[in-house]
This record gives C-alpha cells, structure tokens and sequence, in this order.
C-alpha cells in the first residue's frame, strides 16, 4: 500500500475516534439557546412552517419580531431542525446524531481540500489536518451545541463549493461550475459567514497548476460571485436592509477589534487550551484603540507577507486568507453581548488547518526531519501527544454541555471575574421557574457588568416571578429612563407585566411609550392588544388607552395602535 492510499484507512480511523470522544453527547439536553427554539416555541415541529423560513429572519422561530442590532438570515439550518424534529420530537439525541454526523462530513471534505491543496509530496498526511479539525476542542462549540449546527452545516457546504470547483477548473464543465454555487449558496442559508471564501478562492492552490487566462479566471468565479450576489438580495430583502451592525460607530469599534480576533483565534486553534463560553466582549475590553490598530495592522502584514510568497507555499496563503475572511465577519459580534466564540472558529480552521500542516510539514522536511528514522519516530509521537490531548479536551468540553449547570457553571470555575458566567446561569434559572435561585447570580452579574440589558431584564422577570412587582416595575422605569432607544423598549415592555395587575394606565402608558420610541417593536403592541381585551383588565386598559391617545404625544402612534387594539374612533 502507498504513502497516498494509506491515508484513507488513517482518516476513517480519526472518524472512529471522533465518535468515540464524542459519545458522551448524547447524553446532553438542549442547553443555552436551545430552550428556546426546542422547548418554549413551536415552530420547528411543523413541517408546513419550511417556506417561512426562507421569508423571515432566523429569530422567527422563536417568534422574535422586534427589530435586532445584528440580525441573522439562515433558513436552511432551521429547516434541517424542522426534518429533525419530525423524525425525533423534543428528544435531543436525534439532533446530537445530525450535529455529529455533520461534523464527520466536515473531517472527511477537509482531507479532501487537503488532498488538492497541500503540496505534492505532502498529501499522503492530508489525514493530519483533518485530525487536528476533527478534536480540535474550541470549535467543539459549534457541533457539540444542538443550536451550533450553522457552523458545520455551512462549513460542509463550503468545503463542498471549493472541491467541486477545484474540480471544474481541471476539467472545465459548465455544470460543475454550477454546481460548486449552488454549494456556496447553500452556506450562505446555513450561515452568513461564507461570503468570508470568495478572496481566498482567488488565490486557490490549483489556479498555480492549471494557470487560466483572466477571461477563464472570471468565468470560473462568476458562478460563485452570481450566489454570493443573489444571496444578498434575498437577505436584504428578507432582513429589509443588511441588519449586519446598529450604527457607524459600532461599526468601527467592531472593525478596530479585527487584530485581536485574528491572534487570539490563531493562538486558540493551535495551542490546545480547556474551552469555555467565551465572551469576547469582556475578553477585548483591556485593548485600547493603539493596541487594536497595531494588531490589525500585523495582522494585514501577516496576510500581505503570505500573499507575496503565495507561489512558494500556495497552502499556507491560501488558508491564511480563508481564515481571516471567515473570521473577519465575527467582529461585528464583538460588540454584541452574544457569547461563545469557538462556534466562530469552526469554519475558519477548516481552512487554516490545511495550510498551517504543509507550512509546518515543509519545514520539517528542509531541517531533514524525515531524513533520519529516529526523528519520523519523534514526529510521530509528537502528533499522536497533540491529538490525543486536544481529543482530551474535547471530551471534557463534551460533558460541560450536559447541562446549563453544567455549562455555566465550567465558565464560572474557569474564569470567575466574568460577568457573563453568573449572568446565564441567572438567566437559565428565570427560565426554568427558580426565581429565587437565579437572583444571586444575576445580581452579581450585574455587580460586574451594570448595564447589561439581558441580565437586568431576567432580575426583574425573577422579582415578578416572586410577586415583587412593585420593585420590579420601579427597576424597570429607572432602567427605561437611562436606556438608549434601543434598549428601553425591552424594559418597558417588560414594565407593563409588572403595572398590569396594580397600575393597569401606567402599564398602557409604559407600552405606548415604547411604540413611541419605536412604533416597529411588535411586542409592545401585541401586548398592549392582549391587554385590552382581556375579560379582567380589557375594561380599565381601554379606558385609559383612550385617554392617552387624546394626547398629542401619542398621535403618530395612535392610527396603528387603534387598528390594532380594535378600538374604535369614538372611544
């Protein structure tokens, strides 16, 4: 047997060990957000909902209609739930089978990338980056969360897109063109971070082989620039606009953390460390703007150094600017109190792992390393204590996600100063009917991080839950008065729950002033729909609708609100 036809036998074993650190998976409930897409809302389990994935962001599945900073378009990861659920139910190993699954394929097409991408004599150990990608155990993140699933369902895609185009440029098929966009658009519905490929396809491996004129050059992206194109449309469309950041200066703050992202998932991916819930936000919040500009700067420096040698490691550029075009959307998530930051690697490796193996592996071979029988044994061992360490880690990782005990509670143990360790665990608590277990989490999250919306959110929900409203709804009103307009319609739609019962104008008057500060945030006028035509407190919220309309503050709102609650002219 070859060097070559080895490999393959190598890589089905890497496939069976992944299982088997992998099994204790299935022993896992839906942690995190899954409460909300698998346990509190249904729209996953009816089949008939399909189509309107497509035509509605990703947050219409858990009947989210409020505007967002930063919203998300990814209607093919929701059907692949919808398929899953009518198959399995609320039954979380069905979903863990699918994730598992997905993350098998991703190891398989990245041995194939790197069968074409590295360099000849190297191909033989395409196994290598694929080992490394499979137990890898920050991107566990992204295949070990049921609702991760965007991430390998989109890398599967992509690495699918590249290899059929890699073959379309040796064989020059139209149809294999074709194909290779349809792939990519695929991604782009699973997950937006694919459009991150395109500049790194310009200086794919192959194009140093076959060298194509530029005519040829173009009519090879062309199908793959038509699906990123298309996409855009039918996500502004959906979206009514981008929805990718609130205002010009997040945008900039965002874009300034671009160097820190780049380095630190550099050194998160190579260097096996125990992974945690990351929350990039409080990670980045110690760099002032001269440390961030510097590192940007390096890392474009890195980039253009890679790019000038291209032609001598054609590997190694090539996944440098795979990786910093799929990583580089993340920043936008930076300034978002979202956390978790493996998820975001998964895709990003996927490329760079190919790369970095043939940089590495072509060193190796000019110091003569495998040259001498001693130093291959060396090498090998050297592999086999990476992988099984990283396989370790993984495992570990595995088991946090048992729970959101479990999980948040690994955060709090690994780095008690972050906020958003006790925030979540508040919040998972709030969720689950034990108010008064979440508040001491929830009130040291907020000792930490003040004005976290989230945190302040689930703290008054807690008091609500315990029949304190008269505090919750004083809480609230602060809050709303300090809140910018993004945030205060949150509060004060949260402040009608706590006035309903005692102050039902108030709770009216909390309600259309968050129409008022927003006449698009849907839940305030639901709510205020609800209300009024309740048999208890329908009488007294009309009552005290009618007045407030007569006010000429309310009159912009007033014709939306009237169609909406029913309420006639005359009242």
């Amino acid at each position: 047997m070859t060097e070559t036809n080895r490999a393959v036998p190598i890589l089905i074993g890497v496939l069976v060990a992944t299982c088997v650190v992998m099994f204790p998976v299935f022993q896992n409930g839906f942690v995190y957000d899954d409460l909300f897409v698998f346990i509190i809302h249904d729209r996953i389990y009816d089949l008939s909902n399909i189509p309107a994935f497509f035509t509605h962001s990703t947050m219409y599945a858990v009947d989210r209609v409020d505007p967002m900073v930063i919203d998300t378009y990814r209607p093919l990861t929701l059907t692949t739930f919808a398929l899953d659920a009518a198959l399995t139910g609320r039954v979380p190993f069905g979903y863990h089978v699918t994730n598992l699954i997905l993350h098998l394929l991703c190891i398989s097409l990245v041995f194939g990338v790197a069968r074409v991408a590295m360099s000849k004599e190297n191909r033989h150990l395409a196994w290598l980056p694929a080992a490394w990608f499979a137990f890898s155990p920050w991107i566990g993140e992204g295949h070990i969360w049921i609702n991760g699933r965007s991430d390998p369902l989109c890398t599967a895609m992509v690495l699918a897109s590249i290899l059929v185009w890699d073959r379309a440029l040796v064989s020059r098929r139209a149809s294999l063109y074709a194909l290779s966009g349809l792939f990519l658009f695929a991604a782009l519905l699973s997950k937006e971070v694919a459009l991150g490929v395109l500049p790194a396809l310009v200086i794919w491996p192959r194009l140093e082989e076959v060298r194509p004129k530029w005519r040829e050059r173009l009519f090879a992206l062309a199908p793959l620039a038509a699906s990123a194109g298309l996409y855009l449309l039918v996500r502004i469309r959906v979206l009514g606009g981008m929805r990718s950041y609130g205002d010009s200066s997040q945008l900039w703050s965002a874009l300034s953390g671009f160097g820190l992202l780049f380095f630190d998932g550099l050194r998160t991916v190579i260097a096996p460390s125990a992974p945690y819930i990351r929350m990039m936000l409080d990670s980045y919040s110690g760099f002032g703007l001269a440390a961030r500009v510097t590192l940007g700067l390096l890392a474009l420096l890195l980039i253009a150094v890679a790019f000038v040698f291209r032609r001598r490691q054609a590997a190694f550029a090539w996944s440098l600017v795979f990786f910093a075009g799929t990583l580089g959307p993340v920043v936008l998530i930076t300034t978002v109190t979202w956390p978790g930051f493996g998820r975001y690697l998964y895709l990003p490796l996927a490329g760079l792992s190919v790369g970095v193996v043939d940089l590495a592996v072509n060193g190796l071979r000019r110091l003569g390393v495998f040259d001498s029988s001693r130093l291959r044994v060396a090498f090998g061992v050297a592999v086999v204590a990476y992988l099984g360490l990283s396989a370790f880690l993984l495992r570990g990782f595995v088991r946090d996600f048992e729970s959101d005990g479990t999980l948040y509670g690994a955060v709090i143990e690994t780095d008690p100063t972050a906020p958003h360790g006790y925030g979540y665990l508040g919040m998972s608590l709030v969720n689950i009917h034990q108010p008064e277990a979440s508040l001491e989490y929830l009130e040291k999250a907020l000792l930490m991080r003040p004005n976290e919306v989230k945190y302040r959110v689930s703290l008054a929900q807690a008091l609500l839950d315990l029949d304190r409203s008269e505090e919750a709804a004083a809480l609230l009103g602060r809050w709303a008065s300090e809140a910018s307009p993004a945030s205060a319609p949150m509060y004060l739609h949260r402040m009608s729950y706590a006035l309903q019962e005692t102050d039902p104008p108030r709770a009216v008057g909390a309600l259309l002033a968050c129409l008022r500060i927003n006449s698009a945030w849907g839940s305030c006028l639901d709510r205020l729909a609800v209300l009024c035509r309740d048999d208890a407190l329908g009488p007294s919220c009309r009552a005290a609708l009618s007045r407030q309309l007569q006010n000429r503050t309310n009159a912009a709102i007033a014709p939306t609100v009237r169609a909406a609650v029913l309420l006639d002219a005359a009242e």
